[in-house]
C-alpha cells in the first residue's frame, strides 16, 4: 500500500496498492524524484528519471485502466511555480494532468 500525504508525517489525503516489483503484465514503472540543487520534483511513468534528479522512490502501476481491478484514476499534476507535483484521485477531469495511471485504492 503506498500513502499519498502533504509532508512526512501528516495524515495521508489517500492510499492506493501499488507494487513493488515490476513482473506484472501491463504494469509500468513510477519514478518519484527531486533535483536538491532546486528544490524541485518531478514524477515520470515509463522512462528514465531526468538528468540531475535523484530518485526518492518507485512502484509499479498501471497506464489503462483494467476492469474490476485497477480501475482508480490518478491523475499527476505538475505545480511548477512551487517546484511540486501533485497526485489527486477526486478532481477528474477539471485540469489538464501531466498523465494518469491508474490503481486499487486501498479499503
Amino acid at each position: 500500500m503506498t500513502d499519498v500525504d502533504d509532508k512526512p508525517g501528516e495524515k495521508p489525503r489517500f492510499s492506493f496498492q501499488a507494487f513493488n516489483f515490476g513482473q506484472v503484465a501491463g504494469s509500468a514503472r513510477l519514478l518519484f524524484g527531486e533535483n536538491p540543487k532546486e528544490l524541485d520534483y518531478v514524477c515520470v511513468m515509463g522512462r528514465c528519471m531526468p538528468a540531475g534528479y535523484d530518485k526518492l522512490s518507485e512502484l509499479w502501476v498501471f497506464p489503462k485502466q483494467v476492469t474490476g481491478m485497477f480501475d482508480n484514476r490518478v491523475d499527476v499534476y505538475s505545480l511548477s511555480g512551487l517546484g511540486t507535483i501533485e497526485l489527486d484521485m477526486s478532481k477528474q477531469g477539471n485540469e489538464d494532468p501531466l498523465f494518469s495511471f491508474y490503481v486499487k485504492k486501498a479499503d
